[in-house]
C-alpha cells in the first residue's frame, strides 16, 4: 500500500492523527490557549520499551479509544507512517499561519501523545517537519523510546526531545536507581541532554528535587490545587520545550492516571 493511498483514506482509517486543539486537560488549558497534538499507531514505537505493554500512556482512559482505532489500520511501515505524520504536520502549520494575525497565538505542537520514532530516517523527518512547523507557527517537543532503537538526539534535527527513561516495575513499583541510571547514561552517549522519567508516585512534593544525579522537575500539570483544578498545564508550564531547562535536566512523571498530588 502506498503513502498516497494511505494518505487518501478516511482520517479514520489513517495510522495517525493530528489535532489542531488538544482536548487533554493536561495539555491544554483555557488560560493558555491550548496545544496541538500528534498521535501515532504503536507500530512506531519500540518493542523493547518497558511500558508497552502495560503501563503506556496509550491505554489509559479516552487516549485508549485513540489507540485502538490508529493500532488497527493495516499500514505499520514505521517510516511510512512518520512521512504521513510530517505531512499533516507542514499543512496544520500553514492552515494555523494562514488564518492567524498574530504568531504569538500559534499553539504548540505536542508530538506522539501515542507513536514514536523507530529510526534515524523516522525521526528526521519528524525532526525536519517540527522545524518548518517552529518556524512558521510555534514551539514543539516529545519524548522518546527511540534511545533503545539506537536513535540520535542529532537524527531529530534539532527537536526539542526529551529521553524517556522507565523508573517503574511492570508491577507498578519503583525500579532501582543503579539501573535509572544506566539507562540515563545510555541515553546520554547518544546525545540525549534532558530526560523524561517515570516514577510510581511524586512523594517529594511538586518543588526542584535531586534523583538519578539529576536536577528534577516533578511535572506541574500532575499536581492539583486545593480546589482540585490543575496547577497548570502544558501550554502554560513550557517546562518540556523552552530552551531554558538550564536549571534542571529532567521532568520527572508519575503514571498518567491524573492529577493525583497535591501541591
Amino acid at each position: 500500500m502506498t503513502a498516497l493511498r494511505v494518505w487518501n483514506k478516511s482520517p479514520w482509517q489513517r495510522p495517525f492523527s493530528i489535532s489542531a486543539y488538544s482536548q487533554n486537560a493536561k495539555l491544554s488549558s483555557v488560560r493558555g490557549g491550548g496545544c496541538a497534538a500528534t498521535y501515532a499507531s504503536q507500530h512506531t514505537c519500540s518493542k523493547r520499551c518497558p511500558l508497552f505493554d502495560t503501563l503506556c500512556y496509550g491505554y489509559a482512559g479516552m487516549v485508549s479509544w485513540v489507540t485502538k482505532r490508529l493500532n488497527s489500520c493495516l499500514e505499520a511501515r514505521p517510516n511510512v507512517i512518520a512521512l504521513l505524520e510530517a505531512i499533516a504536520i507542514i499543512r496544520l502549520a500553514r492552515r494555523g499561519a494562514g488564518r492567524l494575525y498574530d504568531r504569538s497565538q500559534a499553539r504548540p505542537l505536542r508530538v506522539h501523545v501515542i507513536g514514536d520514532c523507530l529510526s534515524s530516517v523516522s525521526a528526521a523527518l519528524i525532526g525536519q517537519a517540527v522545524r518548518y512547523y517552529e518556524r512558521i507557527a510555534s514551539r514543539a517537543w516529545t519524548y522518546t523510546h527511540s534511545w533503545l532503537e539506537g536513535v540520535k538526539a542529532s537524527d531529530w534535527q534539532g527537536m526539542s526531545v526529551l529521553a524517556s527513561i522507565n523508573g517503574v516495575t511492570s508491577e507498578g513499583g519503583a525500579r532501582p536507581a543503579a539501573a535509572i541510571r544506566a539507562d540515563i547514561a545510555a541515553a546520554r552517549r547518544l546525545g540525549y541532554q534532558r530526560y523524561a522519567i517515570t516514577i510510581p508516585k511524586h512523594d517529594r512534593g511538586h518543588k526542584l528535587q535531586r534523583r538519578y544525579g539529576l536536577n528534577c522537575l516533578p511535572c506541574p500539570a500532575q499536581f492539583k490545587t486545593a480546589s482540585g483544578d490543575r496547577v497548570t498545564a502544558c501550554d502554560c508550564c513550557k517546562g518540556c520545550y523552552v530552551p531554558s531547562m538550564g536549571k534542571y535536566q529532567a521532568v520527572l512523571f508519575q503514571l498518567d492516571q491524573g492529577p493525583k498530588a497535591s501541591a
